[in-house]
Order: structure tokens, then sequence, then C-alpha cells
């Protein structure tokens, strides 16, 4: 006889035979045992499948354990009974599919040396340019994710101290997350300009940089193919390991970085959150590095950490992903200043005056004079005196 001892998150159906041929088997179970724990199923001992489902609400247990224990009435040598009992363990996963996209606002930043801004700052235009970056994290499902804690690490400050992206504003999301409140936004307390026309150089629109992360999600491989937007992903290891590289993976690495905790919950299919974060860089920290070309990365540091039926997500690993935004002097375009109105004028009437007296001196010198064709008909072809005599019209010489 089999038996066979059931976690309480799966449901007896039936026995089925292995191939046509095979003989009936039976199986024969007390029902309250089989609605409470350690419920045992009895079958009669032959080649044959037991189909199970999964319960309408599972435990919180990570693994489905089953206990098979076989005996005979036969006599059995004791070098053998080690093969008569026999535990399975199956894990319990729920399929999700987190991802994550992001992008830079502008993606390169024209930066000119010779532009020297303001000691004193009153204003976030007189800092430098506005950077904003925008992450978009989504489940692909099928499942649903209950809840997902995301990190956004953001450069604020150099190791010297000194401002890098200097935060503006708190995080704004939109969907079905949240931020915890960030400390040190504006600590120089400037002033925020209002929000300029979409032809303004640095203000951009959120719908736009959605449609711009909706085209990214549909592509495929994207993030291998880009060079500003790299993806990384945490590999399958045991627990400790994962737990480690979470940590490193958390550090803030050539800066003192502000750690943005946020946090999506209830994300069904296809569904997503956008996170978006603005800033200004600080020009007076790129002219004390002295470097021609800067890459300034933001870092978003997501992982799953609760899921339905409450089965452990640490299977999940995390997944990680840089936006990058390129500052590069060389694309600087030249300034263009504005010529002051009177010199306009005044180049106008030096050209007229000008060009009055070269008219005036070709008039002095005949040079708009010209004969007329009736002055010609009037005028003898020929002398008209002759020796005393006077030629008219149509006479010859002889």
């Amino acid at each position: 006889m089999l038996y066979a001892n059931l976690p309480i998150d799966v449901d007896y159906v039936n026995i089925g035979k292995v191939r046509p041929m095979d003989i009936p088997v039976s199986c024969t179970g007390n029902e309250d045992d089989l609605i409470n724990e350690g419920r045992q199923l009895i079958c009669d001992v032959v080649e044959f499948k037991i189909l199970l489902a999964p319960s309408k609400y599972l435990s919180a247990s990570h693994d489905l354990e089953f206990l098979f224990e076989v005996n005979s009435t036969n006599a059995e040598r004791n070098s053998t009974l080690g093969d008569n009992d026999a535990k399975i363990r199956l894990p319990v996963r729920v399929e999700v599919n987190i991802t994550i996209h992001g992008i830079s606002e502008p993606q390169i930043i024209a930066y000119n040396k010779t532009d020297i801004p303001p000691v004193d700052k009153s204003t976030e235009s007189e800092a430098g340019p506005e950077v904003i970056h925008v992450y978009a994290v989504g489940n692909r499902g099928p499942s649903m994710v209950r809840e997902a804690e995301v990190d956004i690490l953001w450069p604020t400050y150099t190791l010297q101290e000194r401002p890098l992206l200097y935060l503006m504003d708190q995080p704004e999301v939109q969907g079905k997350g949240k931020c915890e409140e960030v400390d040190g936004v504006n600590p120089k307390n400037l002033k925020k300009e209002l929000k300029k026309p979409r032809s303004s150089g640095y203000t951009i629109n959120i719908a736009d940089l959605q449609e711009k992360l909706q085209l990214k999600d549909e592509e495929d491989s994207t993030d291998e193919e880009m060079p500003f937007f790299r993806e990384k992903r945490s590999l399958p290891r045991n627990l400790t390991d994962k737990n480690s590289a979470f940590q490193d993976e958390m550090s803030c690495g050539p800066t003192l970085c502000t750690k943005i905790r946020c946090s999506v919950f209830n994300l069904t299919k296809d569904e997503q959150v956008i996170f978006t974060i603005r800033s200004r860089l600080w020009k007076n920290t790129l002219d004390e590095l002295g470097l021609d070309d800067v890459h300034i990365s933001s870092k978003l540091v997501s992982r799953v950490t609760s899921l339905p039926h409450d089965v452990d997500p640490s299977y999940l690993g995390y997944k990680a992903l840089f936006v990058t935004t390129k500052v590069n002097p060389e694309s600087a375009a030249p300034q263009l200043h504005m010529v002051p109105w009177w010199i306009l004028i005044l180049s106008v009437s030096v050209g007229l005056l000008i060009l009055g007296l070269l008219a005036l001196v070709l008039w002095q010198l005949g040079f708009f004079r010209r004969r007329r064709v009736e002055d010609q008909m009037q005028e003898p072809l020929h002398h008209p005196h002759r020796n005393g005599y006077l030629l008219g019209r149509g006479d010859e010489y002889l």
C-alpha cells in the first residue's frame, strides 16, 4: 500500500492511469483527514498517477511538501527498507515580470565653459540647466504584484559635498505608487520659475516622456542597445548572496547620493507607475571639476516584496537601471547677440547718404544725360556750308 501525506495547499482530484492498459487503482482516505493538516491518502501499489489541484487559498509556506510511504504485508529485508518512503518538495512560484525603463530630458546638455554663473544665486535658472529623469516601473504579468519597493539613487552632491544635480521638487508619482518625503530638496531656497512654453529650451512635456517610455517598452532589447539606459538583473543565487548583492547595488558610487524611497502596490498586468525627478545641473561644480565630457547617472533599484497567496518573492531577485545625462562642451552652440536698434538705423542712414552722393557726382559728370532721337533727326546729315553755298536737305556733293 502507498500512503501519501498531502499538504493543505492542494486538493485531491482523481487517480489516473499511466498507460491505457494499466489495471485500475483505488485510493481511500478519511474525508475528515483530507480537510485537516496531515491528511493521508491510501492507494494500491501499482504504477499510477495522482491528480492534484492547488487550493483556492494557499498557506504561507514557501514550498509544497509531499510525504510518501509504502509498505507490504509480505516480509521485507531491513536493507531495502530505506526506499520505502520519500519526500518531494515543489516550490511555489507566482509568475510576474517586473519591467523598468527610464529616460533623461535632455539626453545631452550643451555646456559652455565661457558662461560664468553668479556666485549668489536667487533663481533656479542661475544654478544651471534643468535635468529631469523619468522612470517607469511596470508589470507584464500575468499575476499581480502586491507590493514592490523602488529606490532611486540621485547624485545630489560630489564626494567633496559640492552640488551636482540639485533637487528642485519632491518626486512626482503617477499611478499606483508613492514616495517618502525627501529631505534636502532645494536647500538654498532658489526661486522656482514658472513653466515656460514647450518651445523653451529646458522645459519638457511629461506626456511626451510617457509616450517615449511606452515606445521603449514595446521595443525588444532596447536596454542593451541604448548606451544611456543600462538595466542590470540579479542572477539566481542563494539568499545570502542575493542580500549582499542587493546591498552592493544600493551604494552611491563616486557621489553623495540622495536615496529616494518609493513603492508600488497592487500592480496588475500591463500597469505601470511613472516617477519623475526634477533637478538643476550645478554649473559651478562642473567648472571646478574641469572635465570636458561628463556623464552623470541616477539609478533605480526595484525588487518585489509581496506576492499573491503570500508566496515568498525572494526567488525574483532585483532589477536595476541607470539613466545617464551627458554633458558635452563641444556641442555648445554659439551665443547670438542682438544688434542694438540705433546701430541698424545709423547703418541704413549712412548707406542712403553715400548712395545720394554717388548719384550727385554722376549727374555732374553727365552720366544721366543722353541725346534724344528727335534732336538727332533735326540736325543736317552733312556740313551745311560748301564754298559759300548753303546746302539743303537732299542736296549732294558733286
